[in-house]
């Protein structure tokens, strides 16, 4: 019996018909997307390479940062959310002066306004020494 993702037309499916990207499909089959990108190449089901309108995508990093990536032509980039809630709080200027964004209860998904603080490089170095 095959595994759910050695199955070229559910591959296609999920990849074509329903848009996911190669992580969600991972997600939603149980296994790695290293798995899922190998299986596509294997059973020659084509990918763009590079998606011109792409959404963004909201993931949480390993070390509990939330984070929106999202791809311009063919550079990914991302942006993580306590940075992008400062600019909302603090203004556009006042991130841009101060080097880092500090969460005070050092939980990184925590981005209330009132857990969220600017520092510079070295307020920051000594709060996490």
């Amino acid at each position: 019996m095959s595994k759910p993702w050695q199955n070229e037309d559910r591959l296609r499916e999920l990849y074509w018909d329903e848009g996911m990207n190669i992580e969600q499909i991972s997600d939603e089959l149980g296994c790695g997307h290293t798995t899922v990108w190998r299986w596509m190449k294997r059973l020659n089901v084509e990918r763009e390479t590079a998606k011109k309108d792409r959404p963004v995508h909201y993931r949480t990093e390993e070390r509990g940062y939330e984070v929106w990536r999202y791809t311009n032509g063919d550079t990914q980039h991302k942006v993580r959310i306590h940075r992008l809630a400062s600019v909302a709080w603090f203004g556009f200027d006042s991130v841009c002066q101060k080097d880092d964004v500090h969460h005070k209860s050092c939980i990184p998904w925590d981005n209330r306004e009132d857990n969220i603080e600017l520092l510079n490089k070295m307020e920051h170095t000594q709060i996490h020494r």
